[in-house]
């Protein structure tokens, strides 16, 4: 991860930072709100977020900032421009059947187009699958394509002050894409605690998860320890596609001479088991799935800081308005002086 590793030695690292769920739609929301879910109504997947509750975007001074999004949203109406973000690129077209009533549920999201204007055509011949376009060459995969995005952004933004969120799917499942071969796997280890099997203690949900996973695989197979270590290598693959292509967008944020004077924040929605407990997703209350990274860079910032203690990401929207000098709204419920930031 050489490009998230040098991020990191120029960052605040946050050793011990916790989603407030580890589920997709109720951490997004979070982080877009500070707001804890059942506070901002998104307490599982696909429940759409109020128009009513506020975004970051939309907290901010009106018109002086750009705001963009580009990625994964799963707050609803997926490819519509909203919560005060102007500019507005999708990559998935799964979720267009849940629309609101009233909205086109046959539109198509910018990643669509551009795999047909590059000669693609969806094997069910309407829309391209989550598995399908995991499947593609690295350079027409969504990382890519949003890498690209995002610096197409960037240099059309370097004069104006500018809000971009970009979100990456992967390492979601479908588990498996172009750098699937890049780790041995003699040389992926089973985590330590691999056959620490959840107890009669733990809740019944959890255990039937071990259950169905041992029965059905996930993606792959995983009756054997090596089945185990192909779904990690599979995942490895995927944080160093990511890591690449947020290095692309690092990259151009120097090019562009922007780096002395943009805040960028890294971090995840939720975290995955991965063989943990021979689980192997999120939506269970472990470290694994509820911890995940965090690192903060400041404007001109070339050394970093790590801070131990732990952190919520309900933490994130108060900090970033105050790292902004914008005011903060009464009804946040983060606060954005829990960690002391160095001053520069």
């Amino acid at each position: 991860m050489p490009n998230l590793n040098r991020l990191a030695e120029q960052s605040v690292v946050f050793d011990q930072a916790y989603v407030t769920q580890p589920v997709c739609t109720p951490s997004r929301s979070t982080l877009l709100t500070g707001l804890y879910p059942h506070t901002n109504g998104c307490i599982q997947n696909n429940i759409p977020l109020s128009a009513e509750t506020p975004c970051l975007p939309e907290m901010l001074s009106v018109g002086n900032y750009n705001t963009a999004h580009f990625g994964k949203w799963h707050l609803g109406d997926e490819l519509y421009a909203q919560h005060g973000f102007q500019e507005w690129v999708g990559i998935e077209d799964g979720y267009t059947h849940r629309c609101s009533e009233g909205k086109d549920k046959s539109i198509l999201s910018g990643y669509h187009h551009f795999l047909i204007e590059n000669g693609f055509t969806p094997r069910n011949g309407k829309k391209f699958d989550r598995g399908e376009a995991a499947r593609l060459p690295e350079e027409y995969g969504k990382p890519a394509f949003l890498a690209r995005e995002a610096s197409r952004f960037l240099h059309e933004n370097r004069d104006k002050p500018f809000v971009l969120y970009v979100n990456f799917i992967e390492p979601h499942m479908p588990f498996f894409g172009p750098r699937d071969n890049q780790y041995d796997l003699a040389e992926v280890p089973l985590p330590p605690n691999f056959e620490a099997l959840p107890g009669e203690q733990q809740p019944l949900k959890i255990r039937a998860k071990v259950e169905a996973f041992r029965e059905q695989g996930c993606t792959v197979p995983l009756r054997t320890d090596d089945d185990w270590r192909r779904l990690i290598a599979n995942y490895w693959g995927l944080c160093s596609l990511v890591d690449t292509h947020v290095g692309t967008i690092l990259d151009t944020l120097e090019a562009c001479g922007l780096s002395d004077n943009t805040i960028v924040v890294f971090t995840s929605d939720h975290g995955d088991m991965l063989g943990s407990h021979r689980l192997v997703a999120k939506c269970v209350m472990y470290q694994e799935s509820v911890r995940v990274p965090l690192m903060i860079r400041l404007p001109a910032q070339t050394k970093g800081q790590r801070v131990m203690g732990p952190v919520s990401q309900v933490d994130v929207v108060p900090t970033l308005l105050e790292l902004m000098g914008q005011p903060q709204p009464d009804h946040l419920q983060g606060t954005g002086d829990t960690v002391e930031l160095p001053v520069l």
